[in-house]
């Protein structure tokens, strides 16, 4: 009888995924999400950084559109943006304020001169900071103060942005334009 159960267990079928077969499945589907999640958070930021460099160029090219007769920015803000209905209402929130693509306020004020205005971002994340610091942004932007230690002039060196860059989980950016 020994010879008998040993030839019908050879014979029978296996049913199923064995707890070996089913662990390894569920890795590789953890480490194909995990990929996936990692993407989609790159992708985002990039996304975001994209949105701010073209929220710079068109603050700058609606600004240069309104005040061009004008002999200084002495009366310029966001708020005069806004009511000029030249930006659309993607770079405002519910109450009115400028915001960049972190959410974050953006201020817009003439320099001490009024010859020229400045565009200050607020909570910036570190990555966006270095990323927006080192790309030539055009003639227009005379400097970036990162953090409010002092007017660089752009694009910064990979050592200077990471040095500016590194205060904190978010800094402050308030660029120059002329």
């Amino acid at each position: 009888m020994g010879a008998f159960e040993v030839k019908k267990s050879l014979n029978q079928k296996q049913l199923g995924l064995s707890l070996i077969e089913a662990s390894m499945v569920l890795a590789l589907s953890a480490v194909v999400v995990a990929g996936a999640v990692m993407y989609y958070g790159i992708a985002s930021d990039n996304s975001k950084v994209q949105r701010a460099m073209e929220q710079l160029s068109g603050v700058q090219a609606t600004v240069a559109t309104l005040y061009a007769s004008q002999s200084d920015y002495a009366d310029l803000d966001s708020i005069a943006l806004q009511g000029s209905g030249a930006l659309p209402n993607s770079y405002f929130n519910s109450d009115g304020k400028m915001i960049n693509p972190w959410s974050g306020e953006v201020e817009i004020k003439p320099a001490a001169d009024k010859l020229s205005y400045t565009m200050k971002y607020k909570d910036v994340p570190t990555k966006a900071c270095v990323k927006l610091v080192t790309t030539e942004l055009g003639s227009g932007v005379k400097t970036v103060n990162i953090n409010e230690t002092g007017k660089k002039t752009l694009p910064l060196s990979l050592a200077d942005a990471n040095t500016g860059c590194s205060a904190g989980t978010t800094v402050s950016l308030e660029y120059e334009m002329k």
